[in-house]
C-alpha cells in the first residue's frame, strides 16, 4: 500500500491536547463518558495520564516549535488531577508554548484557583469554564456541578490575576441568558466571553435528533433540545435537513463526502489518558461509550489499532514523530479515501463542516492566540 504522508500535523505540531484523566465530577447528557448523565459507562477505564512518561517521549524539536498546549477531555476533566498544578510548572519547563485549561470550574478549592494563576501567565495562558447558562439553568446540562462553587472558583481566579474565558453553549433552555451571562462575565474579570453552537444533536451513532434524553435511576426526567434562535444554531445542520427522515440516506451521503479535516488543518494532535495519540479526541471517543461502542467505527478502529499494534500508538513506549509520521496517521487519512471511518466524514464533512461551525465563535479566541 502507498502511504500518504500526514504532512500539515508531522512538519509542525502546533497543538497538542492532553487529556490527562478519564475522571470527571459531572454527568453531562451528551458527553460520551456516561449514560444519559445517568452513570458513568461500565468499559471506560478510571485512569490518569502518566505525565513524566509520555513527556519523554515527546522529542525535544517538537517542544521547541510548539505553540499551544491544551489540558482538555474528552471523558475527563483535567481540574480532577490533584496535581495538575505539578503538571503545569513540568510543561512549562519544556516548551514555551501557550497553555489553555478547559475545566466546568465546580472542582478544587478557592486557594487552589488562586495558586493556578499565579503558576500560568495571563499574557498568553487562560482557562475556560465551561458554563451553560446561570444559576437555574447550568446544571441542566452540566450535572453534578455547583454554580454557585464555579463562580467562586472563577472569581478567585481572576482576582488572582488568571486570564479566564467563559464558553456558553446554547441550548433552548438557556437561549434567553447568553447576553445576561456575558454582562455578568465582565462584571467578575473575565477575560472573554464565546457562545458554542453546539455539534451533538449529530448523536454519537451519527443521527440527527431534536432532542436529547436525560435520564436518572434508569429514567427519563428531560429533554434537551437545540436553541431555537438563528443566531446560535450550528450551520452546519442545514446541509444535513435533508436527511432528518431518513438515516440510510445519510449513511449513504457519508460514503461519499470529502473530509475537510479540521485538526489536520490546524497542526493539532490528541493524547488520551491512556497515552495513545489520535488526530482528535472526536476519534478518540469511538473507544469507550454506549452510542459510540454500538456504531461500526467501534470495530473499525480497534481493528485498525490491532493490526499496527497498541503500543505503536502510545507514548510510553513510541516515539511521537514515530507515531504521527508513521502507518497509524497515514492509516486514518487512508480511509479516508472510502470513509471507512464514518466519525472522520460526519465530524469533518466538507459541505457541512459541523466542527468549524460548533467552534466558529472560538477559534481565534481560545484556541488559536
Amino acid at each position: 500500500m502507498k502511504w500518504v504522508k500526514f504532512v500539515m500535523i508531522t512538519e509542525k505540531i502546533y497543538q497538542i491536547e492532553f487529556e490527562v484523566t478519564t475522571k470527571c465530577n459531572a454527568k453531562c447528557p451528551q458527553c460520551v463518558r456516561n449514560y444519559h448523565g445517568d452513570y458513568t459507562w461500565p468499559s471506560l477505564p478510571i485512569i490518569d495520564l502518566d505525565i513524566k512518561s509520555t513527556f519523554k517521549n515527546i522529542p525535544s524539536s517538537v517542544w521547541k516549535e510548539l505553540g499551544h498546549i491544551r489540558f482538555c477531555g474528552t471523558y475527563g476533566d483535567p481540574c480532577m488531577r490533584k496535581d495538575l498544578i505539578d503538571i503545569i510548572r513540568l510543561t512549562k519547563s519544556v516548551t514555551d508554548a501557550s497553555i489553555s485549561i478547559s475545566t466546568n470550574g465546580s472542582i478544587r478549592s478557592t486557594k487552589w484557583w488562586e495558586e493556578l494563576a499565579t503558576v500560568l501567565d495571563p499574557t498568553k495562558d487562560s482557562v475556560t469554564f465551561g458554563i451553560d447558562g446561570l444559576e437555574d439553568t447550568n446544571h441542566l446540562y452540566r450535572i453534578g456541578t455547583s454554580y454557585k462553587k464555579i463562580i467562586s472558583n472563577l472569581k478567585a481566579f481572576n482576582q488572582a490575576g488568571g486570564a479566564s474565558f467563559w464558553s456558553f453553549l446554547v441550548f433552548e433552555h438557556n437561549q434567553h441568558q447568553v447576553d445576561h451571562a456575558r454582562e455578568f462575565s465582565k462584571q467578575i474579570g473575565c477575560r472573554n466571553f464565546t457562545w458554542t453552537s453546539t455539534s451533538r444533536f449529530l448523536n454519537k451513532q451519527h443521527k440527527l435528533v431534536d432532542h436529547t434524553p436525560v435520564f436518572k435511576d434508569g429514567k427519563i426526567i428531560y429533554s434537551l433540545k437545540p436553541t431555537t434562535l438563528s443566531e446560535y444554531v450550528n450551520t452546519g445542520y442545514e446541509e444535513l435537513q435533508q436527511f432528518k427522515y431518513s438515516q440510510a440516506a445519510y449513511e449513504e451521503y457519508l460514503n461519499d463526502v470529502e473530509v475537510d479535516c479540521f485538526v489536520k488543518r490546524r497542526q493539532k494532535i490528541y493524547v488520551s489518558a491512556e497515552g495513545e495519540v489520535f488526530p482528535c479526541g472526536w476519534l478518540a471517543d469511538r473507544l469507550y461509550g454506549y452510542d459510540a461502542e454500538q456504531h461500526q467505527d467501534h470495530k473499525t478502529i480497534l481493528d485498525l489499532i490491532s493490526s499496527i499494534g497498541r503500543d505503536k500508538i502510545n507514548l510510553y513506549y513510541t516515539n511521537l514523530l514515530d507515531i504521527t509520521q508513521g502507518v497509524w496517521f497515514n492509516t486514518i487519512e487512508e480511509t479516508w479515501k472510502t470513509n471507512k471511518i464514518q466519525r472522520c466524514a460526519a465530524m469533518c464533512d466538507k459541505n457541512s463542516n459541523l466542527i468549524q461551525q460548533s467552534n466558529k465563535n472560538v477559534i481565534s479566541i481560545i484556541v488559536e492566540k
